[in-house]
């Protein structure tokens, strides 16, 4: 996969606007997946050309897992399999979609335990009267995306 998981290029790219905080800015200190990120979304070909060096005889498969590229649309996906192609890729899209629920709320329990959010609670108890609205959510959705459990525990 290379020097990182989620590369954000071509949501930044293609959408900046809902994306735009993934838009990488000069690194002064030289961390080096800012600057791979910084070249991928300002230097054409950088992107193709840094995927193509990560395949040897023994790399044969690569990629970019960035889940916000759920939000690009067919066109977007159409060009970036081209350019891939182009490049000498055969391109295979892969999308996984989580329960949108259980990614919430794992998400606002990572949140939490990083203490990232305004919203604090001071101890498990308070904590414990989120689960009840969000099983309520679960509830709702569960005719939609199948069974649902919500618990605070990843």
């Amino acid at each position: 996969m290379g020097i990182m998981k989620e590369y954000h290029v071509w949501d930044a790219k293609l959408k900046p606007g809902p994306f735009r905080a993934f838009i990488a800015e000069d690194d002064k200190d030289g961390e080096p997946r800012i600057i791979v990120r910084r070249r991928m979304q300002n230097e054409e070909g950088f992107y193709e050309e840094y995927f193509k060096s990560l395949i040897n005889e023994s790399v044969r498969i690569t990629g970019d897992i960035t889940p916000s590229y759920s939000g690009l649309d067919t066109e977007h996906f159409e060009l970036i399999k081209n350019r891939m192609e182009a490049a000498g890729f055969n391109v295979k899209t892969v999308f996984l979609l989580r329960d949108p629920v259980q990614r919430c709320w794992s998400s606002f329990r990572m949140t939490m335990q990083r203490r990232e959010s305004r919203y604090s609670f001071a101890n498990d108890e308070e904590m414990n009267q989120v689960i009840p609205a969000a099983e309520k959510l679960a509830a709702e959705l569960r005719p939609v995306i199948g069974a649902v459990h919500v618990d605070k525990r990843d």
